[in-house]
């Protein structure tokens, strides 16, 4: 076959336009199938015509589990939000916020492996321009040197998927820039940076532990410490940031806790209706009669 021969998708049979192939460790797919895999999902290249197939089929089925996800909590303020069900205990990440034609993955709380907030800071230095002796311009460094800084925020979710072991998303809609009004601002940085981690870390563990308005004001003293915080889309960010962390930590709690219980060994209690001796199922009722066991 030549280089520019027409190729059919593997997956939907269709003929795959020019330039539009995606290839497959054993195939071909076109751009239509490649678009309905999971956002997250980025080892297609490495996938085989079948898993591909079988990724699609749970795609499908997410659209049914998509219908009866409801909302209950919301965090970001961006178009991409963390979206949680705690009702039915399941949330998803969605990037345009409409739902049915983004089609995000939706996951279970008992998926969640852990959160990470991580901040990329790039820093370029400021120069002046200056006469030279010949005459001709020339760009000089101040001193003390002097520089600019770019924040780039991102979360990183980490989960247990069959397709996926990371959501990671950018928070800002566009870099956040500052300019430090002395050069005493990269000292400062690195003298305050350990207590607010320390600080963040401490808000985590008592988030965890159910004291969500403690946990608050932890992060509020850990932050007012740090001069970034001056930067209101800096502060925005990393509150932001920290709310989600906490707010999935709070869910591997709760999972734990769950998990501790159900794993406890049934006690034998004698149902009030029909006075036998039962173990109680999954909704609390008699095994024999149906009653309630409260």
């Amino acid at each position: 076959m030549g280089l520019f021969d027409r190729k059919y998708c593997d997956v939907c049979g269709d003929k795959i336009r020019l330039l539009g192939n995606k290839k497959l460790k054993d195939g071909n797919l076109c751009k239509n199938c490649a678009s309905q895999l999971s956002p997250w999902f980025d080892e297609r290249r490495d996938s085989r015509v079948e898993e591909i197939k079988e990724q699609l089929a749970y795609r499908e089925k997410n659209k049914e589990v998509l219908q009866a996800f409801s909302a209950t909590r919301s965090f970001g303020q961006q178009r991409t939000k963390l979206l949680l069900d705690e009702k039915a205990k399941k949330f998803l990440v969605t990037k345009t916020g409409k739902l049915h034609e983004e089609n995000p993955d939706v996951l279970d709380y008992s998926q969640v492996n852990g959160c990470d907030l991580d901040i990329n800071e790039r820093k370029q230095e400021k120069t002046r321009e200056v006469k030279s002796s010949d005459g001709k311009t020339k760009k000089v460094s101040y001193q003390p040197p002097r520089y600019t800084y770019s924040y780039d925020f991102y979360v990183r979710i980490y989960v247990n998927h069959p397709y996926f072991n990371e959501i990671k998303y950018r928070l800002n809609r566009s870099s956040i820039e500052y300019e430090p009004r002395d050069s005493s601002f990269q000292m400062n940085t690195g003298q305050v940076i350990g207590s607010v981690l320390t600080g963040l870390h401490d808000a985590v563990s008592i988030a965890s532990s159910g004291r969500g308005a403690e946990a608050s004001g932890r992060i509020d003293h850990a932050l007012s410490s740090d001069p970034r915080m001056q930067i209101p889309d800096y502060a925005e960010c990393y509150r932001m940031g920290m709310e989600i962390k906490t707010a999935l930590s709070q869910i591997q709690e709760e999972v734990r806790d769950e998990y501790i219980v159900a794993s406890q060994p049934k006690q034998a209690v004698t149902c009030p209706h029909c006075h036998a001796t039962t173990y109680p199922t999954e909704s609390s009722t008699c095994e024999y009669c149906g009653g309630a066991l409260n």
